[in-house]
């Protein structure tokens, strides 16, 4: 199933109160990922259970994350792992089966994330500044093929950790699996920086 048809830009979004959250639920998520219009599109949740923060999210050495569409369907979730080879992000389908994994590198001046399948095949590149990283390009063998960047909320919101967060630009004909994969880049990426 293709879950993100027709959605050519994801942003990270905080927010004090979620527009197209069923009233029934009572967990409250981390963040939504809205599209270009702003629309809530999809909803992160702790694996703990409860509202953790961002700068909580942003400690954790480990971490799980879901995501799920408007109907409370899971979608994907991730695995953040913290370790000698630095940071990692796993990304799985809700069968539960890897799709890729995102790994950071660091390669002198440019902050670099390694964007790959489940077999460890390389998809994508995103790399930016290591210094302040407002902006990074995403490569496919190369070339420039998409975008994930820094963007402000339209609107400031009282009782959220930032204002800002960072969003994808879905490189094009891509397909699900590789968005995919790109999701955890733009959520690791946004948790880092």
């Amino acid at each position: 199933m293709e879950h993100f048809a027709g959605i050519e830009v994801l942003t990270i979004r905080e927010k004090g109160t979620y527009a197209s959250l069923p009233p029934a639920w009572t967990a409250k998520p981390e963040c939504c990922l809205a599209d270009g219009g702003e629309t809530e599109r999809f909803y992160l949740f702790s694996g703990e259970g409860e509202q953790l923060g961002f700068p909580a999210l942003r400690e954790a050495r480990t971490l799980t994350l879901y995501l799920t569409g408007p109907g409370a369907e899971e979608v994907l979730y991730f695995e953040k792992k913290t370790g000698l080879l630095g940071f990692r992000m796993d990304v799985y389908n809700a069968k539960e089966q890897l799709i890729g994994s995102v790994q950071k590198s660091q390669k002198s001046i440019r902050s670099s994330y390694e964007i790959s399948d489940g077999m460890n095949r390389l998809f994508f590149l995103a790399e930016g500044p290591a210094i302040m990283p407002e902006s990074f390009v995403v490569l496919r063998q190369d070339q420039p093929a998409g975008k994930i960047s820094r963007r402000l909320a339209k609107t400031a919101e009282e009782g959220v950790y930032r204002q800002d967060h960072f969003s994808l630009v879905f490189p094009m004909g891509i397909d699900t699996r590789e968005k995919d994969a790109l999701v955890g880049a733009l959520i690791l990426i946004d948790l880092l920086h």
